[in-house]
């Protein structure tokens, strides 16, 4: 078999596997089950993902006034307060 009919066969097998899944996810009640609660899976991830960034933007805020601190101890004046 030549390289170009093995990958016409294999993109063929991997359309098929593709569409069966498609199919059953949308043509099932089970699959819409499961598209379901893969759907609000995906949005609590969002969310939590959303929340972290959130942290992380006020740890990096910490971390900021932090450098500041030091950065004035070291030039021993008083670092001016931001908050």
């Amino acid at each position: 078999m030549s390289r170009e009919s093995t990958r016409l066969w294999a993109g063929i097998g991997l359309g098929a596997v593709v569409g069966s899944v498609v199919g059953y996810l949308v043509f099932t009640e089970q699959g819409r089950r499961t598209v379901s609660s893969l759907q609000r899976t995906v949005d609590d991830v969002a969310q939590a993902l959303g929340e972290s960034q959130s942290v992380v933007r006020q740890l990096s805020g910490v971390a900021e006034e932090g450098r500041r601190v030091v950065e004035a101890f070291r030039r021993g004046r008083t670092a001016p307060r931001t908050w």
